[in-house]
């Protein structure tokens, strides 16, 4: 049980003497067991804790998550992209549909022109000619709309199907149409009150970064708002002004406070960096221009006592029900067994067999000590911590291990080294005496 860490952790500092200050700790959670009758407790008291006030979200408020809310979301997205002599395009449904940006936007906005760019209709499913027959046709409509001004910022309206996505994103990622309908700094928006508009939505806003802006500045914002009975939108955002993440914060602040909702960012990416072959730095630094003092008194002070080696153990197969009937307490048990005629005098196998489906292995012996975990399916985690000059114990111990279970294969290694002076460092490391950076 994780609540019972710091009990153990405080008894044996108390039973050497010590104190909490000249002490520290971590944790590795490297396994479990499956069947574990406290999971459920544990799985609350695992991890990461919250402790400092100003890191608890902030609750929604009783608001609900109407057209009024969907509206202010909307014009603030708009709002903090605003260019003189540039236009807003908004991408809707079919006109026989309506736009339910039409409204909110035609006057409600400082763009010099608004423009409304239906949906062709008869967009069923992919049909390859009338999508095509539908890109010509709002090609031309665009090239008439963009002869005085270019398109600054494009806005995809709820009531747009996705068809009519797949057909902007291809209109607009060529080079020509790129070059003379659109503003060099671009944004595009595009909002899902709906979930399961919500998926592509965020491909397409995601495709426009990676496609057709590119290179940084170049970033993709996704957010979404809820309020207190988890009614939900999404708001996706891809723009090439350099100032994005100042904008997307503002964005979503000034929200929270219009319609009390509350935000999850949930990405933020950005574009790919522009590289200069040519270019050379003005100035080089190297180690010794920085002061390594502190550095250094800590690199003397440590002292490398013990190593330990965590092996985490899957069956190669990748069959768990052939594994499960494969793996036992018993065959366990004889492969530790086996591992152990390794250690000097040997060792006593203490087993646990009523913690779940697994089962529980420890042994200690003088300088060292093993636990072997198993989950009660194909995964077991070996735990071995030895004398920081016996490193290649461990390495043996797990090929030993391996030669009763030879289904078994390792998935991960992690090596650290355990001692006083805060030591990060392995033995071989600190013998190899004063460090190159120093």
């Amino acid at each position: 049980s994780f609540d019972k860490h710091r009990k153990v952790r405080d008894a044996l500092i108390t039973a050497v003497s010590s104190s909490s200050e000249s002490s520290s700790s971590y944790r590795v959670v490297a396994g479990g067991m499956f069947g574990v009758e406290t999971w459920k407790e544990d799985t609350k008291s695992r991890g990461p804790h919250r402790t400092l006030s100003c890191d608890i979200a902030k609750p929604a408020t009783d608001s609900v998550l109407d057209e009024l809310a969907i509206n202010d979301i909307l014009n603030e997205s708009v709002t903090h992209v605003y260019e003189e002599n540039s236009i807003l395009l908004v991408v809707c449904g079919p006109k026989s549909e309506g736009c339910d940006g039409f409204n909110q936007l035609h006057s409600n906005t400082d763009y010099s022109e608004v423009q409304f760019l239906y949906s062709c209709d008869g967009l069923v499913g992919d049909l390859a000619d009338s999508m095509y027959a539908c890109e010509l046709e709002l090609t031309n409509t665009l090239k008439l709309a963009t002869e005085k001004n270019k398109i600054r910022t494009i806005v995809v309206d709820s009531s747009m199907g996705y068809p009519m996505g797949q057909i902007i994103f291809t209109l607009f990622g060529l080079f020509t149409n790129r070059i003379s309908m659109l503003e060099d700094v671009m944004t595009v928006i595009a909002m899902a009150p709906d979930k399961s508009d919500a998926h592509w939505r965020r491909i397409l806003i995601n495709q426009f970064r990676k496609e057709i802006f590119v290179n940084e500045p170049a970033f993709r914002g996704q957010v979404v708002f809820r309020d207190s009975q988890d009614f939900e939108i999404e708001l996706n955002i891809a723009s090439e002004d350099a100032w994005f993440v100042t904008n997307f914060n503002n964005i979503i602040s000034n929200l929270e406070l219009r319609t009390g909702l509350a935000s999850e960012i949930q990405n933020v990416n950005g574009g790919q960096k522009i590289v200069s072959p040519d270019y050379e730095f003005s100035q080089n630094f190297l180690a010794s221009d920085y002061d390594q003092v502190h550095n250094l008194a800590q690199w003397e002070a440590q002292v490398p006592l013990e190593q330990q080696t965590i092996f985490q153990l899957e069956d190669s197969n990748g069959d768990k029900k052939a594994s499960t009937a494969k793996l036992s307490t018993d065959l366990l048990r004889r492969a530790t067994e086996e591992a152990l005629t390794l250690i000097p005098g040997g060792s006593q196998i203490h087993d646990f067999t009523n913690l779940g489906e697994g089962c529980l292995l420890v042994a200690l012996w003088l300088g060292g000590r093993v636990i072997v975990l198993w989950d009660g399916t194909d995964h077991v985690d070996i735990n071995i911590t030895t004398n920081a000059v016996n490193e290649s114990v461990a390495e043996k111990f797990k090929n030993k291990f391996l030669s009763v279970i030879p289904s078994m294969t390792v998935v991960l290694q992690d090596i650290q080294p355990r001692g006083v002076g805060r030591v990060v460092n392995l033995l071989k490391d600190t013998k190899l005496g004063t460090p190159h950076w120093a």
